[in-house]
């Protein structure tokens, strides 16, 4: 399967397992505040845009998605994505 969809980049399909928003925040800002630190980064610079750069989705070419399926049959997201 990879190595037939290896070229294929129309769409993309991620997995999130034991995923929580809030562990994705914090790693974030922890990154930004390492950068801070090692002066790659001033604080008057830090804005929504910045901060995505710092998101597990940063690699991505479009960071937004488009459907969420959520197995466990609840009509919330718990964090998901926050």
């Amino acid at each position: 399967m990879e190595k037939a969809t290896e070229d294929y980049d129309d769409h993309f399909l991620n997995i999130a397992l034991a995923y929580g928003g809030r562990a994705e925040i914090i790693d974030a800002a922890r990154e930004i505040a390492l950068n801070v630190k090692e002066n790659k980064l001033k604080v008057e610079e830090i804005d929504e845009a910045t901060f995505e750069r710092f998101l597990y989705t940063s690699h991505m070419p479009k960071q937004d998605p488009d459907l969420i399926i959520r197995t466990s049959g609840e009509e919330r997201l718990s964090g998901f994505l926050l």
